[in-house]
């Protein structure tokens, strides 16, 4: 078995005498445990718990008898189960340990008058899901024509969400043929109007006149992935910029230009 194999066993949480025990069974079908043992280089005092392990985490299943034999449970069948159950197992360790620290008064510090930086795409994404889940009555956004394609393939299941629990969703954007169809399905749960993409100087998501986000997309394309840097406002900044999105907002057309 190559060393690539036996990364790949430990990632999903074998160690090396497992996957070697696991891979001499599959290869050469039915062994007893002496067989596995020469087979795998194992040391023959250790293969009885080796093969314990990986009968107790379903890679293997035992015939009784004198010698007792083993036999390796199909491949897709075994790790699917297995990745599965450390799965399941994972997601109930975070729920208790973010369960315990929210307890002990490790909540996320909510912005009131504090100006926070978020640095990367994928961070400022991760704060834009959290405020959006958050928001109770508005979110307010301005994108441009490859943000709004952004939105569409990251956030627009939210927006939905959002919108179905009553929060009332507005998007200035440049409507154009590139972003047309898109906003033909925001506006299922988005009230949409139209602004030039040279006078959008600016790129942000507010909620609630609570907490606001300015981003800088780099580079502004349609990629999930970027060096995009966030500034995250609270208290009179956010509603400061609120303010000037609805002095925006009652000049704009649902038209595009």
């Amino acid at each position: 078995m190559d060393s690539e194999t036996v990364e790949y066993f430990k990632k999903i949480g074998l160690n090396s005498y497992e996957a070697a025990a696991y891979f001499s069974l599959v290869k050469w079908g039915m062994l007893n445990a002496k067989q596995v043992a020469k087979y795998s280089n194992i040391p023959t005092p250790k293969i009885y718990s080796v093969l314990d392990n990986l009968e107790r985490k379903g890679f293997v299943l035992e015939k009784p008898g004198r010698p007792v034999f083993y036999k390796s449970t199909k491949p897709k069948q075994a790790i699917k189960k297995f990745v599965k159950h450390k799965t399941d197992e994972l997601q109930t360790t975070e729920s208790k340990l973010i369960h315990k620290l929210e307890d002990s008064g490790g909540k996320y510090p909510k912005p009131t008058e504090l100006i926070w930086s978020v640095e990367g795409r994928g961070n400022v994404y991760t704060e834009l899901e959290r405020m959006m889940q958050s928001a109770k009555k508005h979110i307010y956004i301005i994108k441009t024509e490859n943000g709004a394609i952004r939105l569409w393939k990251t956030h627009r299941e939210l927006c939905k969400k959002s919108h179905e629990r009553g929060v009332r969703i507005r998007l200035i954007v440049p409507i154009t043929k590139l972003t047309s169809e898109y906003i033909q399905e925001f506006r299922k749960y988005m009230d949409v109007r139209h602004l030039d993409g040279d006078k959008i100087n600016v790129r942000m998501m507010s909620f609630d006149r609570k907490q606001v986000l300015l981003f800088e997309p780099v580079p502004d394309d349609t990629e999930l992935e970027g060096n995009d840097t966030g500034i995250m406002l609270g208290g009179r900044y956010a509603k400061f910029q609120e303010d000037l999105f609805d002095l925006i907002w009652e000049n704009l057309s649902e038209k595009g230009g």
